[in-house]
């Protein structure tokens, strides 16, 4: 029986996604370093931040309920995962890498270009925009056993596991600020694998902040993270915008508000959310290549927000629809092809 589908996450997606491109857009234009500067940009960036964990939680929330038993279901899910994940993301790859050589003119001979390329996807890319993926691609292997895992907590369990987790996290932020190194906090209480984990222990979770609570949260950690960004410039290796235990908060709340709140569950049914879901994926592993060829071009509009504005819509769009196009006249086709190898239906 098919499962209906959760347009919640829908617009999580499509809300994640224009972060990331917006995120990237600031980066790409020289803000001046004035203090209303620095406190539009400490602000912006902690709010435009949360597209990763918030990925990384909507991604531990389909793919941590793996119930196969046997070899044919792993075999199954691994295939499914190739097909779907690793495939599109070394085409889009192997398309940003062509961008890349042409435009700084790395022209060489076809060997070469093939071992400059393997390098790339293999080590080069794990520091580029493409960090993410190679992140998830790890979760995603574990999953299953992960699954299992959660599988067998009760109730009363997983409140503790995240308890520990949160606990672990805390104490190894507060050594860290006094320069001390927690080598306590491994695995799984430690990195992006948190989000990933919450995205699964905090689907039955019927607890829900008021509004004046939820204000107070977001407003604290946001004037926290500004603070510290002005007032401390190392802070920037606190984990601010990502595993820092204020900002785990910040993103639950936030996630959690977006699932609950029924304007945003009535905006997620709209067609245009829907379709730029859809292609969210997609968008993200093209919108490297677009922003390397537009911004030259773009950046030089004297106003800094301006271009930021200019550069992120852009993208959007362009990234929009060469995703479109490249999923459906390429990738499409390749999926149905490793399919009818495999002899597996994904």
């Amino acid at each position: 029986m098919g499962k209906t589908r959760d347009s919640r996450y829908d617009l999580l997606r499509v809300i994640a996604m224009g972060f990331v491109l917006l995120i990237h857009s600031i980066d790409s234009v020289q803000i001046g370093q004035s203090l209303t500067n620095q406190i539009i940009k400490g602000v912006v960036t902690t709010i435009i931040l949360l597209c990763n964990p918030i990925f990384f939680m909507v991604s531990g929330h389909f793919s941590l309920h793996f119930k196969g038993n046997k070899i044919e279901d792993y075999r199954k899910y691994y295939i499914k995962k190739g097909v779907n994940i690793l495939m599109p993301l070394f085409i889009y790859q192997f398309i940003y890498y062509v961008v890349t050589v042409i435009l700084e003119n790395r022209y060489t001979n076809i060997a070469s270009f093939l071992h400059l390329f393997m390098l790339d996807i293999l080590q080069n890319y794990t520091t580029s925009y493409f960090w993410f993926m190679y992140v998830l691609l790890a979760f995603l292997i574990a999953a299953p056993f992960l699954s299992k895992m959660l599988d067998q907590f009760t109730d009363q369990e997983e409140q503790i596991f995240v308890l520990i987790l949160i606990t672990m996290q805390i104490l190894g932020w507060v050594l860290n600020l006094r320069g001390i190194n927690w080598g306590v906090a491994s695995y799984p209480f430690s990195g992006w694998l948190i989000y990933f984990l919450l995205g699964r222990l905090l689907e039955f979770d019927k607890k829900k902040l008021n509004g004046f609570t939820r204000i107070v949260i977001i407003t604290s950690v946001v004037i926290f993270n500004v603070f510290s960004l002005i007032h401390f410039p190392q802070s920037s290796s606190w984990g601010l915008f990502d595993l820092s235990p204020l900002y785990i908060l910040l993103t639950v709340v936030i996630y959690q508000w977006f699932l609950s709140n029924r304007t945003c569950l009535k905006i997620s049914k709209l067609k245009l959310v829907t379709k730029l879901s859809k292609y969210s994926f997609s968008i993200y592993l093209i919108h490297g290549a677009i922003l390397l060829i537009i911004v030259p071009h773009l950046k030089v509009i004297s106003s800094s927000i301006e271009a930021v504005v200019i550069i992120f819509i852009c993208t959007y769009m362009l990234s929009f629809l060469l995703a479109w196009a490249i999923d459906n006249v390429i990738i499409k086709y390749v999926k149905r092809f490793f399919v009818k190898i495999f002899l597996t239906i994904v």
